[in-house]
C-alpha cells in the first residue's frame, strides 16, 4: 500500500469512506480496520482530514472492540508531523476512553506535548483528576503510563489552575506511595518519579528528600503531620487499598490503615 501511487491510494480511501454509510457492524468494523492500515501511508494528506471528521462516532461505539482500534489509528495520526497537530481536535473526546487504558495512554502523552498556553494547563487540570483512578489497574502497562502521565500534567498546569491541581496532587500522594511497593519494579520506579515531581510542585522539600533517600517509612507519619484535615481521607484510602490483592506487600510501617 504504501508503494501504491497516490490516485489509487485516494481512490481506495474514498471507497472504505463510502462502505461506512451502509450500517452494518461487520462491515463497519473491516472497513475500519482497512481505514486505518492506510494511515500510514505517505501519499494521502487530504484524505486524512476525512478520517479525524469519522472517528469520534466510532469512538463512541457500542463495539468493545471499535474504540481501540480507533485509537490505534488516532496514535498513527498523532506521530505523523503533518497531522499530530490536527489530531487535537479528537483530544475532548478521547479523555473519554480511559478505560481503554492501554491504547488510550500513548494517544494522551504525544496529545499533551502538543498543547500549548491555557489549553494545556486546563486539559491537564482535568486529565489529572481522572488518571488516578488508573494507578491501581490489573495491567502493569496501564500503572505504569498513567503514574507517568500524571508526573507530567504537574509540569503543565500554571496560573489559577495550579491551586486546583495542588488539591489533586494532595489526593494522588497516599495511593503513589503504596505503588512504591508495587511487585512491577517500573511501576514502583514511576511511582517513585512522581512523588518526586509532586514534592517540587508542591514546595515540599521535605517529601523529595524522603523519597530520594528511600525513608518511605517516614512519608505516612509525614503526609500526617502536614495535612491532619486529611487523616479520615488517608484512612479510607489505605483501607481500599489494603482490600486489594498487592496491597498485602505494603508495610504496616507506612502507619496509615493500623491507626
Amino acid at each position: 500500500m504504501t508503494k501504491t501511487p497516490r490516485h489509487l491510494c485516494s481512490a481506495i480511501f474514498c471507497c472504505l469512506a463510502e462502505f461506512l454509510r451502509v450500517e452494518d457492524p461487520i462491515q463497519e468494523m473491516v472497513t475500519i480496520a482497512f481505514l486505518i492500515e492506510m494511515l500510514g501511508c505517505n501519499n494521502i494528506n487530504k484524505e486524512l482530514d476525512h478520517a479525524l471528521e469519522i472517528f469520534p462516532t466510532y469512538l463512541k461505539s457500542q463495539c468493545p472492540e471499535m474504540p481501540r482500534l480507533v485509537l490505534r489509528g488516532i496514535l498513527t495520526l498523532s506521530e505523523r508531523p503533518d497531522m499530530a497537530k490536527k489530531s487535537l481536535v479528537l483530544l475532548p473526546v478521547i479523555m473519554e476512553q480511559l478505560e481503554h487504558g492501554d491504547m488510550v495512554l500513548p494517544v494522551l502523552v504525544n496529545m499533551l506535548q502538543l498543547l500549548e498556553g491555557k489549553e494545556s494547563s486546563r486539559i491537564a487540570l482535568v486529565l489529572a483528576d481522572n488518571l488516578r483512578w488508573l494507578f491501581d489497574n490489573e495491567s502493569v502497562t496501564v500503572r505504569q503510563l498513567s503514574i507517568h502521565l500524571f508526573r507530567d500534567t504537574m509540569g503543565l498546569v500554571a496560573g489559577a489552575k495550579r491551586k486546583k491541581m495542588k488539591e489533586v496532587v494532595w489526593d494522588s500522594l497516599l495511593p503513589l506511595l503504596f505503588h512504591l511497593y508495587d511487585e512491577d519494579k517500573s511501576v514502583a520506579k514511576a511511582s517513585q518519579e512522581a512523588l518526586c515531581s509532586a514534592g517540587c510542585f508542591l514546595k515540599w522539600r521535605q517529601l523529595v528528600q524522603l523519597v530520594k533517600t528511600a525513608q518511605v517509612w517516614k512519608i505516612g507519619e509525614c503526609l500526617l503531620a502536614r495535612k491532619k484535615s486529611r487523616a479520615k481521607d488517608y484512612l479510607h484510602q489505605s483501607q481500599h487499598y489494603l482490600q486489594n490483592p498487592g496491597g498485602r506487600q505494603v508495610p504496616r510501617a507506612l502507619g496509615m490503615a493500623g491507626g
